[in-house]
């Protein structure tokens, strides 16, 4: 392993962690309830277990699937996020960084298939896209700047960069089938397949030069990439007793189907001095191919319930996910970083924590063709205190308002709203960039500050009967 040698100054720390923390930071990976689907569910905040009546039940409860009326194609609603997050005090260096980010909410796609001689079965095939993140960050500094002219050269001269490039997709594909048992009882089901792609990496260089002729050295590279295929079921119940209406859900946890994945490590450093002649000069490399992969996800219970007084409907959900306990997402055969000692690589591990959130919303029917929403709901975050866990850091909740419309316009169904969510807290250092940081200084590492996240969705979708 590297000695500790006091070479990151607060500059380039400040550099260090805002590549290694904004990149997960709007990742959501730690939450459950951040994406919504469908153009009525979005608008209640997600809280429709218990009363979704249009085709994004094959994502919240497929036995409410029958209650859908007329046969209809969703193009889902079309959503945009504006992300922005303050960070203070960063390294109690007192300076602040802010980040904005604009980018299309993921979506969903479905289509109702009727099969002749199944009256009472219904069929759905759907899509829907329930992570995209694509962030490249970089950030580099010469100080003192240099002119033109490099004839004469300052006493100390120091270059930083750090780069930070983080990709996450996952897709789902299903197939739901519902069966309308009489005429208050329903029940469903929808197999997903989910394919999942992340990479991410980090890339670090510090150089500098001293009046002394002494010079340092440090180039850093920590890169993983891998896709993982698995499926599981949503598996759905619905009680019409109006204006009484009951649904619970049962996401079974994934089964990994299959998945392969790499990482790679390399460190350098150069230390040199002309007086007395000090030299120093370590070179790491390390390189794991066709890694064992695999990606969990929780099994999760929801129940939800609305009733309708009048012209106004009321409408909860709370959803339980199970615990997960730390696990390798990528893992394969140990292997020493220094020769002749026990020093290994780490695999990339996940881990979450159980969790209950819970949503509460309303919607009021002016007229036959146009009705107002509102809705809150709570996100709590997976993330365990102190874990290992390489692919989530957010540890704050998040809290999520929702307001909008809908209204018919000829054949078409339109909606437009919006939500506002927030969150925040003192930010803690997570065990592995803890201990990547010491690798190169002394000092316990400074206070990171305090993180204020929010984000503005605007949503604007329609479906077409036909």
């Amino acid at each position: 392993m590297l000695k500790r040698v006091s070479i990151i100054r607060p500059g380039i720390k400040i550099l260090l962690c805002w590549a290694l923390f904004i990149p997960l930071l709007f990742g959501q990976d730690a939450h459950y309830w951040t994406n919504q689907y469908g153009t009525k569910a979005q608008l209640l905040g997600g809280a429709v277990v218990g009363s979704v009546k249009d085709l994004s039940s094959v994502y919240y409860n497929p036995g409410a699937l029958p209650s859908i009326k007329d046969s209809t194609m969703i193009l889902t609603t079309a959503a945009f996020e504006l992300n922005s997050f303050h960070w203070k005090n960063v390294l109690n260096s007192g300076k602040t960084l802010k980040y904005l980010q604009l980018k299309p909410s993921p979506i969903i796609f479905a289509v109702r298939v009727r099969l002749g001689g199944l009256q009472r079965s219904n069929w759905v095939v759907s899509y829907l896209n329930r992570h995209n993140v694509l962030i490249n960050l970089e950030g580099r500094r010469v100080s003192p700047a240099m002119e033109r002219s490099l004839d004469v050269l300052p006493d100390n001269l120091q270059f930083d960069e750090v780069r930070f490039h983080q990709r996450i997709n996952e897709s789902w594909v299903g197939v739901t089938w519902a069966y309308k048992y009489n005429s208050h009882i329903s029940l469903g089901v929808t197999q997903f397949f989910a394919l999942r792609n992340q990479r991410m990496r980090t890339h670090n260089i510090w150089q500098a030069v001293f009046s002394d002729s002494t010079n340092q050295s440090q180039i850093f590279i920590d890169e993983f990439s891998y896709w993982a295929v698995r499926t599981f079921w949503k598996i759905g119940g619905f009680l019409d007793y109006s204006p009484l209406t009951v649904g619970i859900t049962l996401t079974t946890p994934g089964f990994h189907i299959l998945g392969n994945g790499w990482d790679f490590f390399t460190i350098s450093s150069l230390n040199s001095a002309v007086g007395n002649t000090n030299v120093s000069s370590r070179l790491y490399a390390y390189s794991r191919e066709n890694m064992k992969t695999r990606f969990k996800s929780p099994i999760a219970l929801s129940f939800g319930a609305s009733y309708r007084l009048n012209h106004i409907q009321l409408h909860f959900t709370g959803e339980w996910f199970r615990k997960i306990p730390l696990y390798a997402v990528l893992s394969g055969e140990g292997q020493e970083i220094t020769p002749g000692t026990s020093v290994q690589y780490p695999d990339i591990m996940e881990e979450m924590n159980s969790v209950f959130n819970w949503g509460v919303a309303a919607e009021h029917r002016f007229s036959s063709r146009f009705t107002l929403y509102s809705g809150f709901n709570v996100d709590r975050s997976g993330y365990t205190p102190g874990s290992n866990s390489r692919l989530s850091v957010t540890s704050w909740d998040i809290y999520h308002f929702t307001l909008g419309s809908a209204f018919f316009i000829w054949n078409s169904y339109f909606t437009l709203g919006f939500s506002y969510s927030f969150g925040g807290e003192e930010l803690k250092m997570p065990p592995y960039f803890s201990s990547l940081i010491h690798e190169w200084e002394e000092e316990e590492p400074l206070k990171l500050g305090t993180i204020y996240s929010q984000q503005l969705r605007i949503l604007l979708g329609f479906s077409v009967r036909f």
